[in-house]
């Protein structure tokens, strides 16, 4: 008896250490997991925000949005009027040497010519009548053509508008000219004009009408006789840099081109209906046909890899195998054949996607932010002006950023406490994707949203560029 209590007690013992051992042997198993998952956490956690490359700006904030503007506008409008391509490569990079002595003439021709010939031109103004605004610009190219004598030596006006321009683009815009230009934009009631105009063309925007007014009693004060000396300094038939800069110019050409606004075709052009954000019919329809087309291509992209394979395993063996020279030949045609088929294949492919890229930013009404994360970063997705499909490619732009990179505008990534605010640049396919995790994982909004969805179509249009025109690794 006393040896069966003592069994007893054994197993009793037993049974208890076996207890402890297999729950802490849980808990062991408990804890290691929980460790792992607290490691995996916060592997995820510590992705840092990619490196950010201060931009260096060589004007001032005001002037450095002059020339972003100007930008848009011309990718926004410049194929609805037909500007000439080669003007425009040079404005790829923002701040690059824009060649302003050409482009500033070549604008301002084509936006006065534009208006000349306008039908119908919506007034910026109730008080103007809608008429004035493309007579004016009749009128100031008449009076260039007559300074020339252009009237005397050609008969017909294409030859006339013809001979103008290529004059303008040789000499560029004398101070006279952009006098001419300022009280057109004064007229039109522009405000803050960078150079001074007649207080009679501030005053009566409807003058170019009243062919019966009588203007020898209008009283000139002190003041306007002024006035009327610093107009007279501007009239001078000399192109003196002294008296407008180049940041000058730039800003009466944005304000020219935001004039141009108010022309039927750039409004029409604006006024196509959107549905629920989305982009216009035209866009809509181009996303409806490559979705399509993605769906025709999968399957043939299925099928074309699956035979690839096996020529690939057919060649093998024939390789392996003496007196086989003529078929192996035969198979490595085929298979050269189909690689051919594929790589055209997927340039197609992708050059659909680039042009519905295009497409889908040209038909945005407003060029706003691409948005805003959690430390106050404002993100830019300026656009392309190039055409990359009809033209050259772009090896010249020093900086990249404006036409392929994301400019973020904020205190950066560092110190965003300190909120001191500078322009910063991302650049490269590799550091958009590593930017794209920070801003899925850190931010959470509808705002947040909305920035991954934007970057992701940035790097999937420069991939898409890398395979039709520069080739893999191009924009990494």
């Amino acid at each position: 008896m006393q040896i069966l209590l003592q069994a007893a007690t054994a197993c009793t013992i037993t049974a208890a250490n076996i207890i402890i051992i297999i729950t802490n042997t849980v808990n062991h198993t408990n804890i290691a997991a929980n460790v792992r998952k607290n490691s995996i956490a916060a592997k995820v956690k510590s992705i840092e925000p990619p490196e950010l490359t201060l931009l260096d700006l060589q004007y001032s904030e005001e002037a450095m949005w002059i020339r972003l503007q100007i930008r848009e506008f011309l990718f926004r409008f410049g194929d609805i009027y037909d500007l000439d391509d080669r003007i425009l490569s040079h404005m790829q990079n923002a701040q690059g040497d824009w060649k302003i002595k050409k482009l500033g003439a070549y604008l301002v021709y084509h936006s006065l010519s534009i208006m000349s010939k306008s039908t119908e031109f919506d007034s910026p103004s109730s008080a103007i009548p809608a008429a004035t605004i493309p007579l004016l610009s009749k009128e100031t190219l008449y009076g260039w053509m007559q300074e020339k004598r252009l009237t005397k030596y050609y008969l017909d006006n294409q030859s006339r508008n013809q001979a103008l321009l290529d004059i303008l683009t040789i000499e560029g815009m004398t101070n006279k000219r952009w006098q001419d230009v300022a009280e057109l934009l004064a007229v039109a009631e522009c405000q803050d004009l960078p150079i001074p105009t007649s207080p009679r063309k501030k005053t009566m925007a409807a003058d170019v009408y009243d062919d019966d007014e009588d203007s020898d009693g209008m009283d000139v004060d002190e003041n306007d006789e002024e006035l009327y000396r610093e107009v007279e300094r501007y009239r001078k038939p000399v192109r003196n840099t002294s008296l407008i800069t180049a940041e000058t110019e730039l800003k009466l050409i944005n304000m020219l081109l935001e004039l141009l606004l108010h022309h039927t075709q750039t409004r029409q052009s604006l006024n196509i209906p959107n549905h629920s954000g989305a982009s216009c019919k035209e866009v809509r329809d181009m996303g409806l046909e490559l979705k399509k087309y993605i769906k025709e291509y999968n399957v043939e992209s299925t099928l074309n890899k699956s035979k690839r394979y096996k020529l690939t395993t057919r060649i093998n063996q024939l390789m392996a195998v003496r007196g086989k020279r003529e078929e192996l030949k035969s198979a490595q045609t085929e298979l050269d054949e189909l690689e051919t088929l594929i790589r055209d294949e997927q340039m197609t492919l992708e050059t659909k996607k680039i042009q519905l890229y295009v497409s889908s930013a040209k038909s945005q009404k407003r060029f706003e932010p691409a948005g805003v994360d959690m430390l106050g970063n404002v993100y830019w997705i300026f656009n392309d002006l190039l055409d990359h499909l009809s033209h050259a490619a772009d090896y010249r732009n020093s900086e990249p950023c404006w036409a392929y990179g994301i400019v973020v505008i904020g205190p950066g990534f560092q110190n965003p406490e300190e909120q001191n605010v500078k322009w910063w640049s991302i650049q490269g396919i590799n550091n958009m994707n590593h930017l794209l995790k920070w801003i899925k994982l850190h931010g959470a909004d509808r705002d947040s949203g909305n920035l991954a969805k934007n970057i992701q179509q940035r790097i999937d249009h420069l991939s898409a560029l890398e395979c039709v025109v520069y080739g893999e690794g191009f924009f990494a």
